[in-house]
């Protein structure tokens, strides 16, 4: 688990801005470690969600063909252990079901 810095609050007010520097260290370090999908949950972020945009889109800008999953385009409830799990699970099958949906359209394609 990697750490970034910032902090929105229970009712969605920003209480730290979102240190856009701490993002890239993370997707420095997601490259180093050879992650093939990164789960995106920030605390708060069914209240507001900027944060949570704002780092996955810097992580998809920095780890190009890594799959990036934001818990607030999964499940943006307010019971963070439900988001979690479903944001990591969610991030773990991508690889996999992008491989099988890319062959599947190659072999659509070849049979033309």
């Amino acid at each position: 688990m990697l750490e970034v810095r910032e902090r929105i609050g229970a009712g969605g007010a920003v209480v730290e801005a979102l240190d856009e520097a701490s993002v890239r260290t993370a997707a420095a370090e997601c490259r180093a470690l050879g992650v093939e999908a990164v789960a995106v949950c920030l605390l708060h972020s069914f209240a507001n969600p900027a944060h949570e945009r704002r780092v996955a889109e810097i992580l998809r800008e920095a780890l190009p063909g890594i799959a990036v999953t934001a818990s607030i385009d999964v499940l943006p409830v307010v019971r963070e252990y439900e988001r979690s799990l479903a944001t990591v699970l969610n991030a773990v099958v991508m690889p996999g079901v992008s491989t099988y949906v890319s062959r599947l359209e190659d072999r659509l394609v070849e049979e033309r």
